[in-house]
């Protein structure tokens, strides 16, 4: 009924199943869907592979995990993110994502 997306050790997204696959929020889980093959694919469809590397050690880190390889990043990703609403029962630790959201810009 629900996803949860963790990444280095922390979650930072959780919605109903159809509205992971449907409306994703952080940047890592859309950047994990594109890396997967569908059987809806074009034939010349290039799967996407996401830059960087996991940090060895996320101990300590106070902003986004996901910082260092989001194409999205701002200045205030190296601030701590909670876990902002994006309707009933999704959630996702991405500040640009939510002032996006909001009608900011990305």
């Amino acid at each position: 009924d629900r996803v949860i997306v963790m990444y280095a050790g922390q979650i930072v997204e959780e919605a109903p199943v159809q509205e992971i696959f449907t409306d994703p929020k952080h940047p890592y889980t859309r950047a994990l869907l594109d890396t997967v093959p569908t059987i809806r694919d074009d034939e010349d469809r290039q799967l996407q592979a996401i830059p960087g590397m996991v940090p060895e050690s996320y101990d300590g880190m106070t902003g986004c995990r996901f910082a260092e390889r989001c194409p999205y990043r701002r200045e205030e990703c190296g601030e701590p993110q909670e876990a902002y609403p994006f309707g009933e029962g999704h959630t996702a630790r991405c500040v640009v994502a939510y002032k996006e959201e909001q009608g900011g810009e990305r």
